[in-house]
């Protein structure tokens, strides 16, 4: 396996508002000393990216928030089902994408959603605003056709009454 490869290192700290890239050309003993580095006591990201749509992302905190793992390849996300419970798991899992020989993905079961998945739920999304405007239309449309009912049954009842009673 190689020595060095070409992966971003990203450390994200206090949830995301500081953020240090330590490398763009990572290696294996440098992700162990970053992981071993951190205070898992506080909230922190440690992500190792290949690409905009191929990166591993783990972190949390030893405490009330746990631990967790998302990953995404070719577009596809995918979040790990059952919370890892030490920092020791969670830098196998980075050690393995580093790797990249699929070993978490054996040993850790993950829930995805893909691309096909995402469109689905744009359209979905789009349809519902869709049909939420039809409905404001549709509720606008009922409004201005009873008012002009209302108009129109002003107009048949002074007909009547002048009719009725006369002009004089």
């Amino acid at each position: 396996m190689k020595n060095k490869q070409h992966i971003e290192l990203l450390v994200l700290s206090d949830f995301g508002s500081k953020e240090e890239v330590i490398k763009t050309n990572v290696s294996l003993q440098e992700i162990q000393n970053v992981m071993d580095g951190i205070n898992w006591e506080h909230f922190h990201q440690v992500v190792l990216s290949r690409s905009d749509y191929d990166w591993i992302e783990v972190g949390g905190n030893l405490k009330e928030d746990g631990l967790a793992c998302i990953f995404e390849k070719d577009g596809e996300q995918f979040v790990i089902d059952e919370a890892p419970t030490s920092v020791r798991e969670i830098t196998e899992i980075l050690i393995s994408y580093f790797y990249n020989d699929g070993e978490f993905q054996r040993k850790y079961e993950f829930t995805g959603e893909t691309k096909e998945e995402k469109k689905t739920e744009v359209e979905s999304k789009k349809h519902q605003d869709w049909d939420r405007k039809h409905e404001q239309e549709s509720k606008k449309e009922k409004i201005a056709n009873f008012r002009r009912f209302l108009l129109v049954l002003v107009a048949v009842i002074a007909i009547v009454l002048i009719t009725f009673f006369g002009l004089s």
